[in-house]
């Protein structure tokens, strides 16, 4: 119907894709869910471990739809990259998401 949700089976629910663009970019999601909480776009350079992962959080609101935005101040290829989504205890709702790299976007409508 448009929307894709997520609705956590572990304390950490992300949906990720791997990426061959380089950064800095930015990230869009429009998205909602009934009692809001935190997130965050994660990645995970090639070739580099978990551990070295790089994040920007977020703060969703409950309620009605939301569109969250963010810088992504990458130097080189993204490699992995995840939205991590606050799904633990309520489902989310996904309408978009926009990853623009480059001056590319690429941008997913579910």
């Amino acid at each position: 119907e448009g929307i894709v949700t997520i609705t956590g089976k572990g304390d950490a629910p992300f949906l990720g894709v791997g990426s061959s663009g380089s950064g800095p970019g930015a990230v869009k999601v429009h998205l909602r869910c009934a009692n809001g909480g935190t997130g965050k776009f994660e990645w995970i350079p090639p070739g580099t471990a978990q551990s070295t992962a790089k994040s920007i959080g977020f703060t969703l609101q409950g309620g009605d739809w939301q569109d969250i935005s963010a810088e992504i101040p990458a130097d080189a290829k993204l490699g992995i990259f995840r939205i991590y989504v606050p799904a633990q205890k309520q489902p989310v709702e996904i309408d978009w998401i926009e990853l623009t790299l480059a001056g590319k976007a690429k941008r997913w409508d579910f």
